[in-house]
């Protein structure tokens, strides 16, 4: 609502990759949504409300899916670390 009263011209809603199958490489944008814990849930829900709220308010709304980083200094605890 804030940014709506400001008329902040663009929004983007930073979500997470661990709301798609994560089984499945590679991921694509059109990957079912699947949630694999309570914070990836909470994430869908809130692209959910971000793409509701553009659509009623008229907001250029965008959603990024962050992954986590890769290459040579990517920790050995790292979700993707199995993937070259």
């Amino acid at each position: 609502m804030a940014a709506k009263a400001q008329e902040v011209p663009k929004l983007v809603y930073v979500s997470t990759c661990h709301v798609t199958e994560q089984e499945k490489l590679p991921i694509m944008k059109d990957t079912a949504a699947k949630p694999i814990d309570i914070y990836s849930a909470s994430k869908l829900s809130g692209e959910s409300l971000a793409l509701s709220f553009a659509e009623m308010h008229g907001m250029n709304i965008s959603i990024s899916r962050a992954f986590n980083h890769y290459g040579p200094y990517r920790g050995p605890t790292s979700s993707f670390h199995r993937y070259p």
